[in-house]
Formats: structure tokens, sequence, C-alpha cells
């Protein structure tokens, strides 16, 4: 009785777990992937998601990935990465113009900027910092941007990568097609 009762609270612990584990790590570029470019000197520049990105996003998380971001800023915005997180975050939302704010908590400490100018991509830096997080729950990633180079560094960094918005292809790859590229 003992061993089936300690048997099924190890199986009902160990399924619980396996329900919370990440299917993997999905990093994407900020500026023409999941929101349009916005030009910061042009005050009537205004900001919103990609078609298809809100959903896209919503899609992952509800399939169990997390999501991350590899976003180039200026040194400009901030001595500390910190400071240039918060300095993006307070751009993006001064030029938001749809009902509902940009939803930063969805990335949860998955945002990696370059610490200066030199490591912006097509530098590989920021794609060792995405793969060393996926790492760290040997967790499989993917990269998802619209620059044909970074989804070229990002696979050469060991990562699945899609190219969006690339004409005869969906805007954004599909869970089932997430989970096959993933590496």
């Amino acid at each position: 009785m003992k061993k089936t009762v300690i048997l099924l609270l190890f199986l009902g612990i160990s399924t619980a777990f396996a329900a919370r584990k990440p299917k993997g790590i999905v990093f994407f570029d900020l500026g023409d992937t999941l929101i349009n470019k916005v030009n910061f000197n042009d005050p009537k520049s205004k900001s919103h998601y990609m078609p298809g990105a809100r959903e896209h996003l919503q899609t992952l998380q509800k399939s169990g990935y997390l999501v991350g971001l590899i976003t180039n800023i200026p040194d400009e915005w901030g001595a500390t990465i910190e400071l240039k997180i918060e300095t993006m975050k307070k751009k993006v939302a001064e030029r938001w113009e749809e009902k509902e704010p940009f939803d930063w908590e969805i990335f949860e400490g998955r945002v990696i900027v370059p610490p200066k100018d030199e490591l912006r991509k097509p530098n590989p830096y920021m794609f060792v910092q995405a793969k060393s997080i996926a790492a760290k729950d040997k967790l499989k990633v993917l990269f998802e941007g619209e620059d044909s180079v970074e989804v070229a560094i990002a696979e050469s960094q060991g990562f699945g990568a899609y190219q969006v918005f690339r004409k005869g292809f969906s805007n954004f790859p599909s869970t089932g097609a997430v989970r096959r590229t993933a590496k």
C-alpha cells in the first residue's frame, strides 16, 4: 500500500513537472518582426504589432513555448543593459497606437540587447547569449526575424531559424513548423 501511494505521488509530481517544462524558446527580432520599425526622431511615427505577430506570440505560449527578444538598440539608450531595455520599453510605449500596450512581460527576462554598439547584430554575441539561456534548461531554440543575414547568423550559432514576411511564405511559422525547425 505504501509503495503504491509513493509511486502515485511520484507519478503525479513527474507528470506535473513534465506539463510545465517548456517545449523550447523562440527568440524574435523586434523591429519589422514583432512590431513595425519606428523612426524615434519623428514624433508622427507610430508603432504597432506586425500582421499576425500578437496571435503568433499567444499561440506559442499556449503551445508551451517560451519567447524572448534579440534586438539591436544603440549605445545612447543607456549605460547599462537594464537602462537600455527600460529606454526601449519607454520609446515603444510613447509611440504605441494600439488599444492594448505591447506585452513585455511575456519575455520574462529573456530580452537580449547589445552591451555596446560593436556587439549589435549581425555580430553573433547576442545569439550566443540567447543560446546559453536555452542551454541551461536543455531547451531547443528558434530565431524568427525579417533580416536574411541575421537569420543566417542565428543558424550558424546552432539555432533553428525562420525568416518572417518572405514573399510566398507564411508571415510566421506554425507551431508544427516551430517544433520541426527548433534545434
